[in-house]
């Protein structure tokens, strides 16, 4: 009984096709370089990998949730190995300028991702509150920023909390799929 169920389900998954298994989402490592970045430094990160298992991007969770890498085929189409080099919003506003941004290219110290899951195979979701990297001189930016259940010193949170909402959709063009 136990054998006759479990090949039912293997052939239910050979049913399913190559490109429907292919779609991932999960945790990995990113590993930055680049001016002030120790040797060796590695990063928590996550990655999502499209249905036709051509691309991968991946978020640097150390860095704001910030996308680090986008290979299609096994070319890099993003140099994010430093922060101020990752795809991120940036907001700019006033004299000084006020520029926080997720990955925090000024201090590297990135705005801490506050929740991420993956809510399919090719769907990521990422809650990232975003610090002041201006320490404080704008006043919409009262609040100490906190980490690891920490104060971190000499860092201030901004007023905005970014959502990132990641999957790969179907290319109209062809390729990559």
């Amino acid at each position: 009984m136990k054998l006759r169920a479990m090949a039912l389900v293997v052939i239910a998954l050979l049913h399913v096709g190559p490109d429907a298994l292919s779609a991932d989402c999960g945790p990995t490592t990113f590993a930055p370089s680049g001016p002030g970045i120790p040797g060796g430094t590695v990063h928590n990160a996550y990655f999502l990998r499209d249905p036709a298992g051509h691309q991968r991007a991946v978020f640097d969770l150390e860095w704001g949730g910030a996308l680090a890498s986008l290979k299609a085929s096994g070319v890099e189409y993003v140099y994010g190995h430093a922060p101020g080099a990752m795809v991120q919003p940036a907001f700019h506003a006033g004299s000084p300028d006020y520029n926080p941004t997720l990955a925090g290219a000024n201090p590297a110290k990135g705005s801490p991702v506050t929740g991420i899951r993956c809510l399919a195979s090719n769907q990521l979701r990422i809650q990232t509150t975003v610090l002041d990297f201006n320490n404080g001189a704008n006043p919409t930016a009262p609040f100490l920023a906190v980490r690891n259940g920490a104060v971190t010193p000499g860092t201030y949170s901004t007023p905005y909390v970014i959502v990132t909402t990641a999957s790969f959709v179907e290319n109209p063009a062809g390729s990559p799929a």
